[in-house]
C-alpha cells in the first residue's frame, strides 16, 4: 500500500507522522496544529498543506472544537486507524505469536501457537507462513518478524541465533510468496524501538532483558544502535570467568550463564547481584545512557530481595535501573512501530 506523497516534503511528513505515532502510543491520541508546527519547526501554512495532503490520503483524520473565548475552532489531528494494518510475528524457541495492529497501533487480533519443541526452525517458518496467508488482507501494510538472534534486515537473513540453533537462514526467501512487504528484526531491538517511539522513555537509553538469556537494546538519539554487523546488543556472551558449564553459543564463561533466570538458585544472592551490578556498570560506562530499563523474568529476584540488591548496587557505585514489566504484546507493539517506520520510509 503506497500513499504517493510528494517527496519534496518527505522530512516534514515523517516528523509529523512520528509525532502522531508518539501521541497514539501515549495517553493523548490527538495533537493540535500549533503543537505540530512547534515540533516540525516550519510555518503554519506548510504544516496546513502537509496535513491537508495527509488527510486527502486518509493517513490522518482531523477534528475541531469551538473556542468561544478566543473566537476560533482549533484543529486537532490524529492517525487514521482504518488506513491500514500491521502484522507482527514474535518467535521463540518453541512458540510463535501473531498480532495485528491498526494504523494507530491499537491491537486488533492476537493468536498464540505453543508447544513446538519438536519443530525445526524451518518447520516453524512453514507454520508461520500458513497462518500469515490467512491473516494478510488488502488492508495489510507490511509484516514484521521479531526473533532472537543477529539479523541482516536488508536481505531478511537470520545470520545467527544461538537459542534457535540456526545460522544464515534466508527468511525472506522462505516467505517470499507472502503478498506483503516483510521485515525482520532482533526481538530486544524491537522492544527498544517500541519504547523509543514513546515520549516517556526518552531519546538515549538501553533496555536490558534478562530471562533465558541476556540481551540489550541500545537507543541513541531515538534510533536503534546495532553496530556494523548487528551484534551491538548481543552482550550476554561477554566473557565473565571460566566455568565448566557451556553456553549454547559453544563457549564457556559467558556472562549470561551467571545472570540467566535459572542460575539464580545456583549462586548466592550476593554473588548474583554483584555480577549483575558489574555488568550494569560496564553497560553504563560503554554507552553512557540517560536511563537504563531492566525487564525479563530475572527482575523478580531484584524485587524479592530489594535490600541486598540495592545495598550491592550502592557498594558498586551504580544507580539502580528502572524495572519494567513487559509482555509479548510489548515486543509485538515494537514490531508494529518498526512496521510503521518502514512504511513512512517509503513515502
Amino acid at each position: 500500500m503506497k500513499a504517493g506523497i510528494n517527496n519534496t516534503r518527505v522530512l516534514n511528513i515523517r516528523l509529523i507522522l512520528q509525532k502522531l505515532l508518539q501521541r497514539s502510543l501515549g495517553k493523548e491520541h490527538q495533537i493540535s496544529q500549533s503543537d505540530l508546527q512547534k515540533h516540525v519547526a516550519v510555518n503554519t501554512s506548510t504544516v496546513q498543506r502537509i496535513c491537508d495532503e495527509l488527510l486527502e490520503k486518509k493517513l490522518i483524520r482531523a477534528s475541531s472544537f469551538s473556542n468561544k473565548l478566543k473566537g476560533r475552532n482549533p484543529k486537532f489531528y490524529e492517525l487514521n486507524p482504518s488506513f491500514g494494518e500491521f502484522i507482527v510475528v514474535t518467535l521463540g524457541t518453541n512458540y510463535f505469536s501473531l498480532f495485528t495492529f491498526d494504523f494507530s497501533m491499537n491491537l486488533l487480533q492476537e493468536e498464540h501457537v505453543n508447544n513446538l519443541e519438536e519443530y525445526t526452525f524451518e518447520e516453524m517458518l512453514q507454520q508461520i507462513y500458513k497462518f500469515l496467508t490467512m491473516r494478510i488482507t488488502v488492508k495489510t501494510i507490511n509484516c514484521t518478524i521479531l526473533l532472537p538472534g543477529t539479523t541482516d534486515n536488508s536481505n531478511r537473513i537470520l545470520l545467527q541465533s544461538y537459542p534457535l540453533h540456526v545460522e544464515n537462514i534466508s527468511i525472506g526467501s522462505m516467505l517470499k510468496d507472502l503478498n506483503t512487504p516483510l521485515f525482520i528484526e532482533n526481538n530486544i531491538n524491537g522492544l527498544a524501538i517500541g519504547f523509543a517511539a514513546q515520549e516517556e522513555f526518552g531519546k538515549n537509553f538501553i533496555v536490558i532483558a534478562m530471562g533465558e538469556g541476556v540481551g540489550i537494546g541500545i537507543i541513541s538519539n531515538s534510533t536503534i544502535f546495532k553496530g556494523q554487523n548487528g551484534h551491538a546488543g548481543d552482550l550476554g556472551h561477554l566473557f565473565y570467568k571460566e566455568t565448566q558449564d557451556r553456553c549454547y553459543c559453544g563457549n564457556s564463561g559467558c556472562i549470561e550463564l551467571f545472570l540467566k533466570d535459572t542460575n539464580f538458585k545456583k549462586s548466592t544472592k550476593e554473588e548474583y547481584f554483584t555480577i549483575f551490578a558489574r555488568f550494569l556498570r560496564n553497560m553504563q560506562l560503554s554507552y553512557d545512557p540517560v536511563k537504563v530499563y531492566l525487564t525479563g523474568s530475572s527482575v523478580k529476584h531484584m524485587e524479592t530481595y530489594p535490600e541486598i540488591y540495592h545495598s550491592i548496587l550502592e557498594r558498586e557505585h551504580i544507580s539502580a535501573p528502572t524495572h519494567i514489566q513487559t509482555t509479548e504484546l510489548d515486543f509485538a507493539r515494537g514490531g508494529g512501530v518498526l512496521g510503521f517506520q518502514r512504511f513512512f520510509d517509503t513515502l
